[in-house]
C-alpha cells in the first residue's frame, strides 16, 4: 500500500520539478476542470429535478471524509498534550505544503470526474432511450448457452446470496476508501497513474459508454421493456429475501423512485458495470503496489464477489462485467505507458544524464 505523506517536503518539492510529475498533475487538474464544465453544461441542457442530496452528493460525502481526516492531526496533538498545538499545526502545514497541494489536486480531480459521470448517468434517458439490453442478452446467451444467472443460482444458495448481497452493498465504502488511498499516497508516479485511471474509468465507462450503450439491466427489464424474461430470477431473489434480506431490492426501489432526478447515487445504467470496474481497479492497484498477500487476496475475493453478484443479483449481464474489465485494463495500460514515457523524459532531462 502507498505510504501516507510522511516524506520530507524538500524531497517532494524536488520531485515535483520533474516534468513527468508536473505534466501528470496538470492532466489530472485539466480533467477535473473539464468535468466541472461538463457538470455545468449538463445542468443547463437537461432538466433534472433537485433532491436534498443531489448533484454533488458524492463530493459532499468525500468532503466529509476529508474533513474527518484533517481533524486527525489536531486530535493527536491534543491527546499528546502538545504545549503549542496551533503553532505545531501551522508548522506541519508549512512543512507538508507540497504534499498537501498534490493531495488537493488529486482530490479535486477524482471528485469532479465522479460528479460528471454521475450527472451523465442520471441524464441518459434525456439523451437517448434505453435500447441495448437485447443485444447484451443475446451476447450472454451466445457465450454461455443460457443467461448467466442460471449458472450462479444453480451453485450459490440463499446464504451465499445473502453474503454476496452484503459485499455488493458496501461498494460505495470501498470506492471512498480507494479515493482516500489514492489522495494520500506518497508515491507520486503511482498516484498519477492510479488517479488518471480512476478519472478515466468513471468518465469513459461510467459516463460516455453508459450513455452510448444505454441499457437498464435484468432487474429493470419489466419496467422499461415490459419483458418478463428475468421474472424467474426476480422470483428466485424474492424467495431468498424471505429467508435472508436481499438489500439490493431496496437499492432497486430507490433507483426507480428517484429516476429522472439528480438524486445522490441515482440514475439507471447497466453497461458497463462501474461496480465491476472499480473492484477490478482495486485488484490492479493492490498488485501494482505489491501489497501484503492478505490484501491482494481480499481484493481478488471482493472482485470475484462483485463480478458474480452483478449477474446473480439481477443488476447486470455478464457482458457488462466483461466490458468493464477490458475497459479498465486498457485505461490502466494506457496510463502506465504515459507515466513511463514521462518518466523517461524526466531521466533524460537530468543534468547527470549526459
Amino acid at each position: 500500500m502507498g505510504e501516507i505523506g510522511t516524506t520530507g517536503d524538500a524531497g517532494l518539492r524536488q520531485r515535483l520539478r520533474r516534468p513527468s510529475l508536473l505534466w501528470g498533475y496538470a492532466l489530472i487538474l485539466l480533467i477535473g476542470l473539464a468535468s466541472t464544465i461538463g457538470i455545468e453544461l449538463y445542468e443547463r441542457l437537461f432538466d433534472l429535478p433537485d433532491t436534498p442530496m443531489g448533484g454533488y452528493g458524492l463530493a459532499k460525502v468525500a468532503l466529509v471524509v476529508a474533513y474527518l481526516l484533517a481533524l486527525l492531526r489536531p486530535i493527536v496533538l491534543l491527546v499528546r498534550r502538545h504545549p503549542h498545538p496551533l503553532k505545531q499545526l501551522a508548522a506541519d502545514v508549512r512543512e507538508k505544503r507540497w504534499w498537501l497541494a498534490t493531495c488537493a489536486v488529486a482530490f479535486f480531480g477524482l471528485v469532479q470526474a465522479m460528479g460528471f459521470a454521475g450527472m451523465a448517468k442520471r441524464s441518459i434517458a434525456q439523451v437517448q432511450p434505453f435500447y441495448a439490453d437485447p443485444y447484451f442478452i443475446a451476447f450472454d446467451h451466445a457465450l454461455l448457452g443460457a443467461d448467466a444467472w442460471e449458472y450462479t443460482h444453480a451453485i450459490i444458495g440463499p446464504l451465499g446470496t445473502h453474503a454476496i448481497d452484503l459485499l455488493y452493498g458496501v461498494w460505495h465504502l470501498v470506492n471512498i476508501g480507494l479515493i482516500v488511498w489514492l489522495v494520500l499516497s506518497a508515491n507520486r508516479a503511482f498516484q498519477v497513474r492510479a488517479v488518471l485511471t480512476f478519472q478515466l474509468t468513471w468518465l469513459i465507462l461510467g459516463g460516455f459508454l453508459a450513455t452510448v450503450l444505454a441499457s437498464v439491466g435484468p432487474c429493470f427489464m419489466d419496467d422499461f421493456f415490459a419483458s418478463d424474461r428475468f421474472a424467474p430470477l426476480m422470483e428466485r431473489l424474492e424467495e431468498i429475501d424471505k429467508l435472508y434480506p436481499v438489500n439490493s431490492f431496496n437499492s432497486m426501489e430507490y433507483l426507480l423512485s428517484t429516476y429522472g432526478t439528480d438524486a445522490f447515487a441515482g440514475g439507471i445504467s447497466a453497461m458497463p458495470s462501474l461496480h465491476v470496474a472499480i473492484a477490478f481497479l482495486v485488484v490492479l492497484i493492490a498488485f501494482e503496489r505489491r501489497s501484503h498477500v492478505a490484501l491482494r487476496t481480499l481484493a481478488c475475493i471482493y472482485f470475484a464477489a462483485i463480478l458474480v453478484g452483478s449477474v446473480h443479483l439481477a443488476w447486470h449481464y455478464l457482458a457488462d462485467g466483461l466490458a468493464s474489465i477490458a475497459g479498465v485494463l486498457a485505461i490502466w495500460w494506457a496510463c502506465g505507458c504515459l507515466t513511463r514515457v514521462l518518466a523517461a523524459q524526466d531521466r533524460e532531462s537530468r543534468p547527470d544524464s549526459t
